[in-house]
Order: C-alpha cells, then structure tokens, then sequence
C-alpha cells in the first residue's frame, strides 16, 4: 500500500519530535524549557530572591499608587530598607521656600509593603531621587526572612539572561528574558515635561503592572537593576550602582530629602559614548536640570587618575582647561578618593549626601591643584 506524501511527512514531523524529546530528557532538560533565563544556579538564585521583593501601597491626597520595592539590608537601627521607584511613592515632592527656607507642600504619603506570605507592614520614605526615579523605604519591625544584598550580590552586567521579579496583580512573581547594552535612553515621564537622558539598562525581558520598583537580575541572580518603567520592546531598570548610591547617601544619615527642589544641586551620571564606557558626573541646577549647570556646579569625566574638569559654571572654582591652561583632575569629593568606575558608586553617594538642602556645610574636593571648596548646597 502507497503512503500519501502528506501521511509520509506527518510521520517524519513525529519521529523527529519524538527523537527531539528523549534526547531533551537525556541531558537533563524539558522541550519547555527554552527560557534563555533558566540556567539552573541563576534561576535558583532569582527564586530564592522574590523573598527580597515586596509589594507597595502608597496613599496621599485621596490618591492610591502601587507597585514594588526590594529589600537590601538592614539600617543602623535595625530597621530594613528598600529601594522603590521615586514615581511609585511620591504623587508630588515637596518644595523649599527660597526666601524663608520652609518645606512648603510636604504631604508624605502613608505607605504599606506586603511580602510574598501576605503579611504587611508600615513603611516610611527615608530618602528619594527624582531624577532617577529612585526612593528608599524605610520598614521597622519587619518580621519576614531576606537575604541581604551586598557587594557580591551586585552586577554590571549589560546582556545575557536577565530576571524581573516585581508585584503583578498583588502578587510577587518572577519572569524571565534577556538584557541588551547598558545605555542611555531619553525618558520624559518621570519627572515633569522636561526630557531627560539618564542611563538605564534595557531588558527584553516581560513585565507586568505593577513591577515598577522591583528587581532586575543577571544571569547569575544578582541585582542589576531597580526596574523603573516598560514598553513595547521590554523593560528598563536604573542601574545597581546608582540605586545603591542613593540608599548609601539616605543611610548615612546625612540627609532625608534628596534632589527635587529642596537640593542645591542634582546629581546626572551619563555616558559619554555607548560602546566606550566612559562616564561623566555633572553638578546641574534643580531648577533646569535637564540642561544647565549649577553656577557652582561642573562636569567631570571619571578616570582612574579622578574627575578630569570639562566644563563648569559661571561660580565654580575648578579650571576646565583650555590650550594653556591643563584641566583641574578632582581626586577626591569629599572624603571618597576618585579612582575610576570601582568608586563611582561612592562619588555618587558623597556628593548627593551634600544636596539634600541648603542649609549645611560646603563641598570639599581635592584637586590637582589643591583643595577646592564648592559651595553648591548653598549655591544661590
């Protein structure tokens, strides 16, 4: 009897799926299985993380907003912080008065984290930065279990498999993709009408409502990213060391209010070019932050040596450099030593300790020169 060509075709698409199968379950692995996240250690690792994240409630003027927040450490008094988005906690930040210094519309909201076992807690602000869209949590008498994030648990990585774990529908779940190039992207619904270009990583990982201020992972299950928004082409997060810069800054007890309208000065990490890898710290005004620098204010490009002065405002002390003149090398801000990217979380984190209002000691750097004074937090 004669096989039909399409009955002959139909058999050959089985055996191969059949053969495709066994030798799927000979290496140890489910024809499923093609999530390029799920790499064994790494997605062991992600799992074990969702216990970090929690889900947020925020509330303030009749308003609700939700979203995610994850757990990094425990603070100096033994309370736990977290990190969130600024746009998830925040409905408007409050303004300073430039003539009597008061805190005018300062409505924080009342905010309310629930882990993955259901069981919910008060949590308080304790710091943000609008312009990357970042806040820190504060949560006292947290009786869930979390991993501290440290050092080791950080990544940089810019592609292979990535994690996002976040808040969908109340509930922490975990998902799974890839990330592209670390790389500056504009965005202009963070804050106000103003666009502004800020580095993030992208991820063509899936997200659901919700997620914003949850955690982006690398392959290996560190943390990447704070996830911040999504669109068609995947996810975006802040990167690791530029959340942690501002948790470090609001945890040192050198400021509660950071950036907005209460600081002298806000603080922007670019990328001079996106296959390079070069960075440059610019000192800009609050007030057009998304172009202009603060009259004291500078632009720096980070080296191993330190900050090599670029350009700077109309009040800076620091010598940008021409054709006779060599550029100012900041060496230390603060008392951080400037030493290339190892210690750019670290810069960031000095120098938005001094921006949260005007009122308090001026900027010191060292310089190639000498010791410079900056007087950007009370800049006016």
């Amino acid at each position: 009897m004669r096989v039909s060509s399409k009955k002959f075709i139909l058999r050959v698409v089985c055996l191969l799926a059949a053969l495709a199968f066994i030798a799927a379950a000979l290496c140890g692995c489910s024809p499923e299985d093609d999530d390029p996240g799920d790499d064994g250690a790494g997605r062991e690792k992600a799992e074990a993380f969702v216990s970090n994240v929690l889900t947020v409630t925020a509330t303030d003027s009749g308003t609700t907003r939700s979203g995610s927040s994850v757990i990094i450490r425990k603070g100096e008094n033994g309370e736990i912080l977290c990190l969130t988005n600024y746009h998830v906690v925040m409905g408007s930040a409050p303004v300073r008065d430039a003539e009597s210094g008061e805190i005018e519309n300062a409505v924080m909201p009342q905010i309310t984290v629930t882990n993955a076992d259901g069981d919910a807690f008060s949590a308080s602000v304790e710091g943000y930065l609008p312009y990357y869209d970042i806040a820190v949590l504060s949560v006292a008498g947290y009786g869930g279990s979390f991993t501290e994030v440290t050092e080791a648990d950080l990544s940089s990585a810019s592609d292979g498999a990535a994690y996002a774990i976040g808040s969908a529908s109340s509930s922490i779940t975990l998902l799974s993709g890839e990330t592209d190039d670390f790389t500056a992207v504009s965005v202009d619904r963070l804050i106000g009408s103003g666009e502004k270009s800020v580095p993030v990583i992208s991820a063509t990982c899936p997200t659901a409502e919700g997620m914003s201020g949850g955690a982006l992972l690398d392959s290996e299950g560190r943390l990447n990213g704070i996830l911040t928004y999504a669109d068609d082409g995947g996810c975006y997060a802040v990167p690791a060391e530029i959340a942690m810069a501002v948790l470090d800054a609001a945890d040192g007890g050198e400021t509660d209010i950071m950036g907005g309208a209460l600081g002298g000065y806000i603080v922007r990490l670019s990328r001079t070019s996106a296959d390079t890898g070069v960075y440059e710290i610019c000192v800009l005004d609050t007030d057009t932050y998304a172009t202009n620098l603060h009259p004291c204010g500078f632009v720096g490009t980070l080296t191993v040596s330190g900050l090599s002065v670029k350009q700077t405002g109309s009040a800076c002390p620091l010598t940008a450099g021409d054709e006779d003149t060599p550029a100012d090398l900041v060496t230390a801000v603060g008392d951080v030593e400037v030493s290339g990217r190892a210690s750019l979380r670290a810069v960031l984190a000095e120098l938005l300790s001094y921006s949260s209002d005007g009122t308090g000691e001026a900027l010191t750097l060292q310089t190639s020169r000498g010791e410079a004074t900056i007087d950007v937090l009370r800049g006016k």
